[in-house]
Formats: structure tokens, C-alpha cells, sequence
């Protein structure tokens, strides 16, 4: 059995603050539906991010990243994961070069429920210098999500603005509706 612990700080006023939040980060975007992100989607296309063309989860599978990754069980650490890791983030045609491998690596360890591996992902990436971006994150935070880890989601959420990453609509959408279904 799961133990969510309760946290007194998430009230009504946080969920007012999260939804300024979101407003504010979202301006930019409300009406121009012909900008673009770092991955070349639109906003609204953004809320679909995890659905990857086939030659790029299939490039991931074969070189064998995920499997690593999943062989490593539920909690491994920041240096087993790093090591996991190490020619897909360092290699020319690797994550730094092209981060939907990463988002797409980080989807499939969402499909299994690992957070705890996805946010020791997200961990490797920056000691590597590899750019995290707002679909590694809200792929590391669907992980959590899929194991109603709220907590996570939080931690994440709170910590993408100290990795250079601004939340989007999916972020806040998805630590909302995580502390909406564990009652907080």
C-alpha cells in the first residue's frame, strides 16, 4: 500500500498561486499558434510531446538506452544511471544534439512507472551539461504521475526554474490534477 503523507502548505491559496502562474508563463503563448519551442512543436502540440515517430523510439531501443536503464530496478543511483547513460549523452548523435532521444527515453520509463529513475535521468543530463528541457521534465513528471507520486511532481515542478526550464501548461496541468486525485 502506498503512504502519501499530507502536506499542510497545499492549500487553496497554492492552487490560486499555481493557476497565476500558469497564466502568466502562458502568455506569451495564448493566441499565437504559430509559435514554436525548442522541439519545433506548437503550444498545443506540446501537449502531446510524448507521442514520438517510431524511428526515434526505435533509434532509443537500438542503441540500447532504455533497456539499461530498466535492467537498473526501481531506485538506482545518480552514478548507475550516469553510467547507463554515458554514450547517449556524450556521443555526436546523442541527447545533447537531439533531446527527443532523451524525451523519448524518459516516455518509456514513464510506461513503466519509474520516476525515481526518470528524475535520476534528469540528474545525469545536467552534470553532463546536456540541456534539460520542459519535455524531459513533464516526461519525468508523467512517470510520477502514472505512480501517483504527487510529491515528486511537486519537487519537480519547484525545481524546473533552477534548471533554466520554464513549466508549461502540461506541467501545471499535471501537478494539478496529481494533488486533485490524491486529495490534495
Amino acid at each position: 500500500a502506498k503512504v502519501c503523507r499530507c502536506s499542510p502548505t497545499l492549500s487553496l491559496s497554492f492552487f490560486h498561486s499555481l493557476s497565476l502562474s500558469l497564466s502568466f508563463c502562458m502568455s506569451p503563448f495564448l493566441g499565437h499558434e504559430r509559435h514554436t519551442t525548442s522541439h519545433g512543436l506548437s503550444p498545443r502540440a506540446a501537449a502531446s510531446h510524448l507521442d514520438y515517430p517510431a524511428s526515434v523510439q526505435s533509434d532509443t531501443q537500438e542503441q540500447g538506452t532504455l533497456p539499461r536503464l530498466l535492467n537498473l530496478g526501481q531506485f538506482p543511483s545518480l552514478e548507475e544511471v550516469s553510467h547507463a547513460l554515458r554514450f547517449a549523452l556524450t556521443e555526436p548523435d546523442g541527447w545533447k544534439y537531439h533531446p527527443k532521444k532523451g524525451t523519448a527515453v524518459l516516455a518509456g520509463l514513464a510506461q513503466k512507472g519509474l520516476p525515481g529513475v526518470a528524475r535520476q535521468v534528469l540528474a545525469s543530463m545536467l552534470s553532463a551539461t546536456v540541456a534539460v528541457d520542459v519535455f524531459h521534465c513533464n516526461a519525468a513528471m508523467h512517470a510520477a504521475q502514472r505512480c501517483s507520486a504527487w510529491e515528486q511532481i511537486m519537487s519537480l515542478l519547484a525545481d524546473m526554474p533552477e534548471m533554466q526550464v520554464v513549466p508549461d501548461a502540461f506541467s501545471f496541468s499535471t501537478a494539478i490534477s496529481s494533488c486533485h486525485r490524491s486529495g490534495r
